[in-house]
């Protein structure tokens, strides 16, 4: 579960994720020509629910829920549901990166303002080569009240310079749930302002927003909305 799956030189890999068994990394690759799995090199640091984005030949892997040991990179921690009492999973600010060409795994600079902010990525995207990670404040770290109001980070790793830089907040709170990607050219944010806690929004359907990055003017604009905030059943 919370594994990568991505398409590296026209192969695909699915690497880092959870398992049963507490702290066990893996990786595999599909060959068509054999038509089966093949085992990759392990993650160096077991993740689930990371961001991640692919640039080149390499897969850039941030973030996420680590249960593999003790590192620098690791802050916080959430109760595993199910899990033996005392039992924790914390978080990571570690950035993983796999070369598909040498097949090995590299650490690049962690984005430390996971661990500053007490954050977790929650989607990615690449844009103009870069990565670009949003986050927002790590659930159970606060109360609920002070959730709606932090604002959703984004930062952008840049290869060429092997450095992370920080954008605009997106002008929505931490209790949003969003997507990013790239269309048609541009990087795009689309999702949900949810207020209320049933997953059926009967009493408070949520609100929708969409913006999108002007990379020129450096900043966040709002578009469009993907959806009427009236056409949510009532």
């Amino acid at each position: 579960y919370g594994q990568c799956t991505a398409v590296l030189d026209n192969t695909l890999v699915v690497v880092a994720g959870g398992t049963n068994a507490v702290g066990r990394p893996w990786g595999f690759s599909w060959d068509e020509q054999l038509r089966m799995w093949q085992s990759l090199p392990p993650v160096p640091t077991v993740v689930a629910h990371a961001s991640y984005g692919v640039i080149g030949s390499c897969l850039f892997v941030v973030g996420g829920y680590s249960r593999g040991g003790a590192h620098a990179e690791q802050y916080g921690g959430v109760m595993v549901p199910g899990a033996t009492m005392g039992r924790m999973s914390s978080y990571t600010a570690r950035l993983q990166i796999f070369d598909m060409t040498t097949r090995t795994w590299s650490l690049g600079p962690p984005l430390d303002a996971l661990k500053d902010r007490m954050e977790e990525p929650t989607t990615a995207a690449v844009f103009h080569r870069r990565l670009y990670v949003f986050c927002q404040r790590a659930m159970d770290s606060c109360p609920d009240a002070e959730l709606c109001a932090q604002p959703y980070h984004v930062y952008c790793f840049d290869p060429n310079s092997n450095s992370w830089s920080e954008l605009p907040a997106l002008p929505v709170g931490s209790h949003s749930e969003l997507a990013a990607c790239v269309h048609d050219g541009r990087l795009v944010v689309a999702g949900t302002v949810n207020y209320d806690p049933e997953p059926f929004h009967e009493i408070n359907p949520p609100a929708t927003y969409h913006y999108e990055w002007d990379d020129g003017a450096e900043m966040w604009k709002e578009r469009p909305l993907l959806i009427d905030d009236g056409a949510w059943p009532r």
